[in-house]
């Protein structure tokens, strides 16, 4: 009768399992205590040798096709701002009023205040100067509007004629013909509106872009400590813990007379002399 009971001769040498793995690390918690409070120490000087930010806040009006045109990569390229000292931050302001329009935050980060406010307004005068209607957008903006306006007052014109038909008397299919005209009317008017609308903000150009203008900074932009020593922590526990495994396949591997000689093939490639 054979004993199928597993025995320790039944472990492969090169066995490495959870318990080995504990060992290591609990070898090596002398190391990790010091190379936290050294990366503690590393992570907060870092931070403090960061350079001060501040941020600089204004809103602007954009719509669609504008929105795409400020965010694009090429129109933040001809503002000629040092990309490694700006980041521009756009997020949607929530605004009562209708427009084609919407409000959005901007901000701009930069070096010392005056710089945050000038950066952020020179990229905002840029782009309301690409964005101004030129003389002959303007002539076919001011034809547009012109005939648009006609439209108004025809509509008008016919509102009016209905009204005073309405006066007579009407039967049932007239009356419901009547109700019919008057919803048309007042949808093709509401168009037009919206239309002159449209148009009239593009005549206006630049002027209605900027809602809220740069601000001067008076405190610096919050930094976060906490992420630079988490990472700073990170680092060194990561490193330590490859130290010690690295030590203990080196280990292993020597008790072995496969593994001594890759050991020493190893020194040899890198120059070492065999011990």
């Amino acid at each position: 009768m054979t004993d199928d009971r597993e025995t320790p001769s039944a472990i492969p040498d090169g066995y490495f399992g959870l318990l080995d793995a504990i060992v290591v690390v609990a070898e090596a918690w002398k190391l990790l205590v010091v190379a936290c409070i050294l990366a503690v120490a590393a992570g907060y000087g870092y931070f403090q040798m960061q350079p001060k930010l501040y941020q600089s806040n204004a809103v602007v009006a954009l719509d669609a096709v504008q929105l795409a045109r400020f965010t694009s990569p090429e129109f933040l390229q001809q503002t000629g701002v040092d990309t490694a000292m700006w980041s521009l931050d756009l997020s949607h302001v929530d605004s009562p009023v209708a427009s084609a329009s919407t409000p959005y935050h901007v901000s701009f980060r930069a070096g010392s205040p005056e710089a945050a406010q000038n950066g952020l307004d020179a990229i905002i005068k840029a782009f309301a100067a690409e964005i101004a209607p030129d003389a002959t957008q303007i002539e076919l903006l001011q034809r547009s509007k012109a005939r648009i306006l006609k439209a108004i007052d025809n509509l008008d014109l016919i509102s009016a004629q209905l009204a005073a038909e309405a006066e007579t008397t009407m039967s049932g299919s007239e009356r419901e013909l009547y109700a019919r005209s008057v919803i048309m009317l007042l949808d093709q008017q509401a168009k037009r509106e919206n239309e002159l609308m449209v148009i009239e903000q593009s005549l206006q150009g630049s002027t209605d872009v900027v809602l809220v203008p740069p601000s001067l900074p008076i405190a610096e932009a919050p930094r976060s400590l906490r992420a630079a020593v988490i990472a700073s922590v990170g680092l060194a526990v990561f490193l330590v813990l490859c130290f010690a495994f690295a030590r203990e396949a080196v280990h292993r591997a020597s008790s072995s007379a496969a593994g001594a000689e890759k050991l020493q093939r190893l020194r040899r490639a890198f120059g070492f002399r065999s011990a």
